[in-house]
């Protein structure tokens, strides 16, 4: 640890963990809604996604009046619960993404996901292992949240196919459009915003579906409490094919009905990218302000 850097760091059990200081009149801050969890009986070999089992995403929140970057990682504890022992490997658990760069405000969603070994003398075996966010130094201070998830090893060894796939996988996290028009079609490009990007770190090709979904409350913003409806917000591509190591790009079509109501108003829509080999989900919050006032092109 460098010379004068300071960590601050809370362990936290609960649903929403907030931990935020001033420095230097800067205020950092994030929060992490998520909660300690316990499994029972994840089967030797198989690869479980705490979002399904639990329905519960790991949601990381910028509250900071600056852009930040916020690591995600798995921890071997030092300490654990009573009962368990820490975890043999911290690859037992992929977080996806592992990295955000966050505006002010802005929200980011992670996947959980453990892999057991498919090794029958890991049965009857109690782990715990620690869900680790940090922040990079901001005038010598940097905050960290952990949570832990403990699981105890059943008897069944059966390999679950979704683990042979890679979860290295990424797509544009946030964007923001601004005085956009009312009731008429516009995509993401005409708009001037940066090409929506799935990025695939891994080895094997992937296939991606994409939507447009309600958004869950736990992950909702609360300064942005209109969510547009998802119907108005189309992909170019549903199913795309993104190759090994490479950057795909791809488009959005927007359509907000003509309604007096419309303008001048923000919406919030959500973007779902599913993987298809690793059933893994990532989320991309897309942020919309509407015109003030109808424009001769929204009117046609």
């Amino acid at each position: 640890m460098p010379k004068g850097f300071q960590k601050i760091r809370v362990v936290a059990p609960m649903v929403v963990a907030v931990l935020s200081v001033a420095a230097m009149g800067s205020h950092l801050g994030i929060g992490i809604k998520f909660a300690d969890l316990n499994l029972s009986n994840v089967n030797p070999g198989s690869m479980v996604n705490l979002r399904e089992v639990k329905n519960l995403p790991y949601v990381i929140s910028n509250r900071s009046n600056f852009g930040v970057e916020v690591f995600l990682e798995p921890e071997i504890p030092k300490n654990t619960n009573r009962g368990y022992e820490p975890i043999p490997k911290a690859e037992w658990i992929t977080m996806v993404p592992n990295r955000f760069r966050l505006a002010p405000g802005d929200v980011g969603v992670a996947e959980v996901v453990l892999k057991v070994p498919d090794d029958m003398s890991l049965s009857g075996k109690k782990y715990q292992v620690n869900l680790h966010a940090h922040t990079l130094p901001v005038n010598t201070i940097a905050l960290s949240v952990t949570h832990s998830v403990t699981f105890s090893v059943g008897d069944k060894g059966e390999v679950s196919p979704s683990s042979l796939f890679s979860t290295d996988f990424d797509m544009t996290p946030t964007l923001r459009l601004k005085n956009v028009p009312v009731g008429k079609k516009i995509s993401f490009t005409d708009c001037g915003v940066s090409a929506f990007k799935l990025v695939n770190k891994g080895d094997v090709p992937v296939f991606v579906h994409l939507k447009s979904e309600t958004s869950p409350t736990i992950i909702q913003d609360s300064e942005w409490k209109t969510q547009g409806d998802p119907s108005w917000l189309t992909p170019k591509d549903s199913t795309v094919s993104v190759k090994k190591n490479k950057i795909h790009t791809t488009d959005f079509f927007l359509k907000i009905p003509n309604s007096p109501k419309n303008y001048g108003e923000k919406f919030f829509f959500l973007i779902v990218g599913e993987v298809e080999q690793s059933r893994t989900r990532l989320y991309s919050r897309i942020y919309v302000e509407t015109e003030l006032t109808p424009s001769e092109t929204s009117l046609k």
